[in-house]
């Protein structure tokens, strides 16, 4: 009997389990069902975002004082169109911004609060400081001036804040944990993104706060399937399968202990283009394999149709919507021939008003595995729809999303738009409307 044997890593660290290779992702998942890890982690990134940063503790053997001049001193050495208030009951700084000013037109900042225990504004800060941005805050620890130790980054719902019932929207959820150094991420110390759609990425930051490193764990939304490797700027290189085993903690930062799937193919990043969807066609998402299936339509005369595997929850992603993406100029230069080059049944509006499409070739499953979101049909009464979406192997596409709980053999259904089956003179026209109506809505 063929053994596998599977490497559980945590960056450097490492165990062995064993499981015959033809049963591996059963072998793994009749463990995982016992466990409740997303609601653990769910759990932690609440504490999280209720908790003080002065709670964290981490060692620092290369902190510089006295000489650096940081961001927040800089911002504040300019007070040219800057408002200035102290809130005398609990010590805390206020500044505002105006446009004008260094902090606004440079740093982007919009006001600043901090909780200092110093008495003069022209000392140098040591507390917790609250950044505003248009669209985020920022949460960190700053000490001497400088950010040093835990920060966290709140953002809106959908990335872009907006109004509701005249009132704007409030950042108030979690989008990365940063540990600086110096006034700079630390590029040893391992934080979390949480992408808009879901899931969540935990690596090392570069300069510029974006995932950069070896040794990343990307946990799909389920927090229970992944990918390992190795990230740049933010963007996926390549990374191995893999199903998270258990969560660790260090410093009070959780840190996911993952077992690679070694039997299973590497995956790379790499975003369709309008004449290539793909190296990778018959490289399935471990993801979709877990939750979802193609199998004949309930629909009669439609073909295949994508089923629910396991239980979906209201919210969650179901699959990734992949294709052949053409820009605004493509669309337009094709535009007389539109209906003779797209199938209407298999083609999305994507990010940028750009055109997601899957050819007719591959939608056959004997050619094309690697994403399934193309094979949910459309009903009126639809449990599921089309959501904008980052994706660590594909990058900017279309994802499909619930919009009710979905029990196990349940087909997925989702509604093309009022639009889908008309007679435009030119197909873009109708996916333009499509965008807009749906980004409205």
């Amino acid at each position: 009997m063929t053994m596998l044997i599977l490497q559980v890593r945590v960056h450097g660290l490492m165990e062995e389990e064993t499981c015959n290779i033809n049963t591996t992702m059963e072998c793994l998942l009749s463990d995982l069902t016992n466990k409740d890890l997303r609601s653990e982690f769910e759990d932690w990134k609440l504490s999280i975002l209720q908790a003080d940063l002065n709670h964290f503790k981490f060692s620092f053997t290369d902190i510089t004082r006295g000489k650096k001049v940081c961001h927040l001193q800089k911002c504040l050495s300019h007070e040219k169109n800057m408002k200035y208030f102290k809130d005398p009951e609990n010590s805390i700084h206020h500044f505002e911004f105006h446009p004008g000013s260094l902090c606004h037109d440079k740093y982007e900042i919009v006001a600043l609060s901090v909780n200092n225990t110093s008495q003069d504004i022209h000392e140098q800060f040591n507390g917790v400081a609250e950044i505003k941005f248009s669209d985020n805050i920022i949460h960190a620890l700053v000490q001497d001036g400088c950010f040093q130790g835990l920060s966290r980054t709140l953002r809106c719902k959908s990335e872009i804040c907006s109004n509701k019932d005249d009132l704007p929207e409030v950042p108030s959820y979690l989008d990365d944990l940063i540990v600086y150094v110096n006034d700079a991420p630390s590029n040893t110390t391992f934080g979390w993104w949480f992408p808009v759609d879901g899931g969540a990425l935990y690596c090392t930051p570069n300069k510029n706060r974006l995932a950069e490193g070896c040794g990343c764990v990307y946990l799909y939304p389920d927090i229970m399937s992944g990918i390992v490797g190795t990230w740049r700027d933010g963007v996926m290189v390549k990374g191995r399968p893999a199903l998270l085993n258990h969560f660790a903690f260090d410093s009070g930062i959780m840190k996911p202990v993952m077992t690679i799937l070694e039997d299973r193919e590497e995956y790379t990043f790499f975003q369709a283009t309008s004449s290539a969807i793909t190296p990778d066609v018959l490289l399935s998402d471990i993801y979709e394999d877990l939750h979802v299936r193609v199998d004949s339509s309930s629909i009669p005369g439609s073909g295949e149709g994508l089923f629910a595997k396991t239980s979906i929850r209201k919210g969650d992603l179901i699959a990734a919507y992949n294709g052949f993406i053409f820009t605004d100029q493509e669309i337009n230069m094709k535009c007389e021939n539109f209906k003779e080059l797209f199938d209407s049944t298999t083609s999305q509006p994507t990010w940028d008003n750009h055109i997601l499409w899957v050819s007719t070739k591959y939608q056959d499953t004997n050619n094309y595995v690697a994403s399934l979101g193309h094979k949910a049909n459309h009903k009126k009464k639809n449990n599921a729809e089309y959501v904008l979406c980052i994706h660590p192997r594909f990058g900017a596409i279309n994802c499909v999303k619930a919009v009710r709980d979905i029990e196990p053999g349940e087909e997925i259904f989702t509604y093309y738009g009022k639009s889908f089956f008309g007679n435009e003179k030119c197909y873009v026209h109708f996916h333009n409307y499509v965008y807009l109506e749906n980004k409205a809505n």
